[in-house]
């Protein structure tokens, strides 16, 4: 089986998708992880052996301006911005491109993206290739994520051809899902 896993580019997000990654390779599948040339991800990638499928990422313009944003609002409403038009808008549309040459020329079957990256999500469905997810989040978190999201990834969907509100962000945070995280967090 060929298995395609993405992520962004932070540590945070690269790190736990390594040991599925591994012990699916390491069972005999064919794995890649995409995500961008950042030194860190692809240093990761490397230690753990895992082949890299690269894709780009926004400019320092377009991050500086989705930041800048992020910086003037306040709360949920600054997290909110960040998750719709940082990683659900700018990043994707930088990922989208690439990330769909990996798909057509890999050929996974399956595809398997964390939490914070939403290009293979649209990618993946575009070329109706099924999917999973790992949750870097806890339920509740991944869930109010999903909701903040939608319509950019709505606005994705039209960039590749979809239509808008097909199944797979619906079943985004109910759909298979790997986590190492607890379901909720007790106090």
């Amino acid at each position: 089986m060929r298995i395609l896993f993405s992520t962004i580019k932070d540590i945070g997000h690269v790190t736990p998708l390594v040991p599925y990654a591994r012990r699916l390779r390491d069972l005999g599948h064919e794995v890649r992880v995409a995500t961008s040339t950042d030194e860190g991800a692809v240093a990761a990638l490397r230690k753990a052996g895992l082949a890299h499928a690269p894709f780009d990422r926004p400019t320092p313009d377009q991050l500086q301006a989705v930041m800048k944003r992020v910086d003037e609002l306040k709360g949920e409403e600054a997290i909110a911005f960040a998750f719709r038009e940082g990683f659900a808008g700018v990043a994707a549309r930088a990922a989208m491109p690439k990330l769909q040459q990996t798909i057509r020329e890999f050929r996974p079957d399956l595809v398997i993206r964390e939490s914070a990256e939403f290009a293979s999500l649209v990618a993946a469905e575009a070329a109706g290739v099924p999917q999973a997810g790992v949750a870097v989040y806890c339920s509740e978190y991944e869930s109010w994520i999903a909701a903040q999201v939608a319509g950019a990834v709505d606005q994705l969907r039209t960039l590749v051809g979809l239509n808008r509100h097909s199944t797979a962000v619906r079943h985004c945070p109910t759909g298979p899902r790997l986590s190492a995280s607890r379901r909720r967090f007790r106090p």
